[in-house]
């Protein structure tokens, strides 16, 4: 009977935990192996990841992020080598406070609220004015489309 990948892949790690090799091991390619440098593998209805399955087979500490991610470092030149004693698990980032966005704009008097009314009078009064639409707009700071449409239905 042919063995699944899965299997495969669990024997693999078998071997790789039980028989210490001081070579660089890279899963086949029909496995998995070099399109990813961290295969995964169905167990249980869970994925788990090739390298996590290897330090639990050995009953290493693989220490994690808050978001559930690990990062481990390889010590040889390969990219994808899942030989235990080259993978070195790395502590999860320190994120530091967090900083505020660069866009937030920072104003010592807040902007009065007016109504569409309020506006509207306005609009209409500089308009009266002999003030372009745009002008209006940028003085107000109030979109083209928005004076346009005051102008053309209440300056009638």
């Amino acid at each position: 009977m042919k063995e699944s990948k899965t299997d495969e892949i669990l024997a693999i790690v078998a071997r790789l935990v039980d028989e210490p090799s001081e070579a660089c091991y890279v899963i086949p390619s029909r496995l998995g192996g070099r399109r990813l440098s961290n295969p995964q593998v169905r167990i249980d209805g869970k994925l788990v990841t090739v390298i996590r399955l290897i330090f639990e087979r050995q009953g290493r500490e693989l220490p994690e992020a808050s978001d559930g991610r690990f990062r481990v470092e390889r010590t040889c030149e390969e990219p994808s080598c899942l030989t235990p004693s080259h993978l070195r698990p790395l502590p999860p980032p320190v994120r530091g406070p967090a900083k505020p966005a660069r866009h937030v704009r920072i104003v010592k008097d807040p902007p009065v609220r007016f109504t569409e009314d309020d506006l509207a009078d306005e609009v209409l009064a500089m308009h009266g004015d002999g003030a372009t639409i745009r002008g209006i707009a940028n003085e107000l700071n109030l979109s083209v489309q928005f004076v346009r449409n005051v102008v053309w239905t209440q300056g009638q």
